[in-house]
C-alpha cells in the first residue's frame, strides 16, 4: 500500500495534524459518514514521534498515485478547460462543501492543491482538513498564494459556514472554466444557466449565495446535462 506520511516540522504545529487525523478518523467510525470516506484522504494511522525532549505529531495517509489537484490540472490548462472535462470536475468540488457540512464542519480550505480527482475513474479526494472548524467559529489560517479564493467571512476573522465553502467551491469552479477568479466572471461561451448558478456561488453576502449544497447540485447536475449532456471521456493532464 502506497502511503504519504506528514510530519509536523516543529512541536507547534502537532495540534494541525492531529486535528486532521481525528477529523479523519471520524469518517471511518461514524456510520453516516462513512459513505463519505472515499471522498477524503484514507487516514492509515497517527501518533507522536519523539526526537530527544521533543515530539512531533505523524499522520500516515492512504496515498492514490492516480489522483491529481486541481492545481495540476490548471498548471496544465492555464485557461482553463473545455466544458466537458470541467463541468464534471466542477460536480465533484460542489459535493466537497456537503462531506463537511454533514460532518459538522467548516472545510475551510477548498482550494486547487487540496482538491484532487482520478482522470479515468472521476472520483473526487479532499485534503487539507487540518484548516477545518466547527460550523460557526472562525477559520484562522489561510493560504496566501490563493486569497483570492477566500469569502469575505474568513478574510475578516468572522463566523464561517458551509456557505463559506460554497464560495470557495465556486472560486474553483470558475478558475476551472477559465474565468478570473479576482472579478468573479466567465467566459460568455458557457451556457448561460451553469455561469448563473457557478456566479451565485461567489455572491459576497453568504445569505445571496445557495443556502443548501445537496440541492444546489441537484439543480447544478441537472443544468449542466441540459445543455451539453451525459459523455464521458478521460481528463488529459500533461506533466509538468
Amino acid at each position: 500500500m502506497d502511503v504519504l506520511v506528514k510530519i509536523a516540522r516543529v512541536p507547534a504545529h502537532n495540534p494541525w495534524l492531529q486535528r486532521e487525523a481525528q477529523t479523519l478518523q471520524r469518517f471511518i467510525d461514524e456510520r453516516f459518514l462513512q459513505p463519505l470516506g472515499k471522498t477524503v484522504a484514507g487516514l492509515h494511522d497517527s501518533f507522536l514521534l519523539a526526537d530527544g525532549t521533543k515530539r512531533f505529531a505523524v499522520t500516515v495517509l492512504r496515498h492514490r498515485p492516480a489522483l491529481v489537484s486541481l492545481e495540476q490540472v490548471l498548471r496544465a490548462h492555464p485557461k482553463g478547460l473545455e466544458p466537458d472535462d470541467a463541468l464534471w470536475i466542477c460536480r465533484r468540488v460542489i459535493a466537497q462543501p456537503l462531506a463537511a457540512l454533514m460532518a459538522g464542519l467548516v472545510h475551510g480550505a477548498l482550494v486547487p492543491p487540496h482538491l484532487l480527482v482520478d482522470p479515468i475513474k472521476r472520483e473526487p479526494v479532499v485534503l487539507g482538513w487540518p484548516h477545518a472548524r466547527p460550523t460557526g467559529e472562525r477559520i484562522t489560517h489561510l493560504i496566501p498564494s490563493y486569497k483570492a479564493y477566500y469569502p469575505p467571512e474568513i478574510l475578516h476573522r468572522q463566523p464561517a459556514d458551509h456557505r463559506s465553502d460554497i464560495y470557495m467551491a465556486g472560486k474553483c469552479m470558475i478558475a476551472l472554466n477559465g474565468g478570473d477568479v479576482h472579478r468573479n466572471t466567465l467566459p460568455k461561451t458557457l451556457a448561460e444557466p451553469v455561469r448563473r448558478l457557478i456566479l451565485a456561488c461567489v455572491a459576497m453576502e453568504p445569505k445571496k449565495r445557495p443556502q443548501n449544497a445537496k440541492v444546489f447540485l441537484t439543480d447544478f447536475t441537472a443544468a449542466v446535462r441540459k445543455a451539453y449532456g451525459q459523455t464521458y471521456r478521460p481528463l488529459i493532464v500533461s506533466a509538468t
